[in-house]
């Protein structure tokens, strides 16, 4: 069996949408059932079946289930907001699961035949494996000492995370609303001294809400990279980050390790920048 090619994803996000689809798959079995998860290479050329994706190598995910399958009516409205054939739940997983593919510059497309069950494909696009040895080395440097500002309302959930971002190696700066926040970034970038990333909550409850706020932290500093962090995990902002400015997303609540290497994924976007 062929090594699968390497993909950089979110893991958090694309776990989200395994998992949505999974769910659905196991929803829909009402009298059970078996699901097939299937991982391979796939290379998209003109002898392949027309995709709306550039010519290249992708990662090709399947799942299947044994459902009573998706009625032809219904197939093409599956990924439209708030489309939902459930009683209860506002129809916004499916959507959802499609904008974070479609931001990771993948295509999910959907086959289902009447009693006989239904198939997702997720098509994720490949890159070239990285030198190992140089990976460690630039990984073992971005640990060390960026300077991080870390934004949100809830005293715990601040000094906790505050408490965790130190640990694994990072100079903190915390604020828990607006004014404090944009006070120490104008600070840090007068004395020369900018914060390499900026974690902020989604709402914050003394005043402007996150998509303000970038505006001004990107009209002091142009080049700043923040990531948007929620546990509303379906909100337009999460799952479409980068149309609003943002360079990644993070839900809640936080897992060191995925933390971690969020921080550094997005500190490692641009080896060229100075911190």
């Amino acid at each position: 069996m062929d090594k699968l090619y390497n993909v950089i994803i979110d893991r958090g996000q694309i776990d989200k949408v395994l998992n949505n689809i999974i769910q659905n798959a196991d929803q829909s079995m009402a009298e059970g059932g078996v699901i097939l998860v299937n991982a391979e290479n796939f290379i998209l050329d003109n002898i392949n079946p027309s995709l709306p994706l550039k010519h290249g190598k992708y990662v090709k995910i399947s799942i299947s289930d044994q459902g009573p399958g998706i009625p032809d009516e219904i197939l093409p409205k599956i990924f439209d907001p708030y489309f939902s054939t459930k009683k209860k739940g506002n129809g916004l997983g499916l959507t959802t699961a499609y904008s974070i593919v479609q931001n990771h510059n993948g295509h999910i497309t959907v086959y289902s035949q009447p009693d006989t069950g239904t198939t997702f494909t997720i098509y994720l696009p490949a890159v070239e494996k990285p030198d190992e040895e140089n990976k460690n080395e630039k990984n073992d440097l971005l640990s060390t000492n960026s300077k991080i500002l870390f934004i949100d309302d809830e005293e715990f959930v601040l000094k906790s995370t505050g408490q965790l971002l130190t640990h694994l190696g990072y100079n903190v700066c915390l604020a828990e609303d607006y004014p404090t926040a944009l006070t120490q970034f104008k600070n840090a970038f007068k004395n020369n001294d900018p914060f390499a990333v900026v974690i902020m909550d989604l709402t914050i409850s003394s005043g402007m809400g996150a998509k303000e706020m970038i505006d001004d932290f990107l009209s002091i500093d142009p080049e700043i990279r923040v990531i948007i962090s929620s546990g509303y995990i379906n909100d337009p902002i999460m799952v479409n980050y980068a149309t609003y400015g943002f360079c990644g997303a993070m839900p809640k609540p936080y897992n060191a390790k995925e933390l971690n290497e969020k921080i550094q994924e997005i500190i490692a976007m641009d080896n060229s920048k100075p911190y």
